[in-house]
């Protein structure tokens, strides 16, 4: 998996590309929620696979408010 984060003043950016499976989402918000952020935006899409039997690839943009008494950066 890929990812970045980009972090300025009290927003971030998170940019994530992996393999495509059940419960990114799901993840993703939560853990953004669990250290107190809120998301403000969130874009993500699917490329299926080119190779049957292979996941698609799966990719997530996410804006969030992550305010000044949160923990950032979340470690890899």
């Amino acid at each position: 998996m890929e990812s970045g984060i980009a972090h300025s003043g009290e927003n971030c950016r998170v940019l994530i590309s992996c393999a495509d499976g059940a419960g990114i989402i799901a993840a993703v918000s939560g853990l953004i929620a669990e250290r107190g952020g809120n998301i403000l935006d969130a874009d993500q899409h699917t490329e299926l696979a080119t190779e049957p039997g292979t996941p698609g690839l799966f990719f997530m943009r996410v804006v969030a408010e992550v305010g000044t008494g949160s923990v950032w950066p979340v470690p890899p």
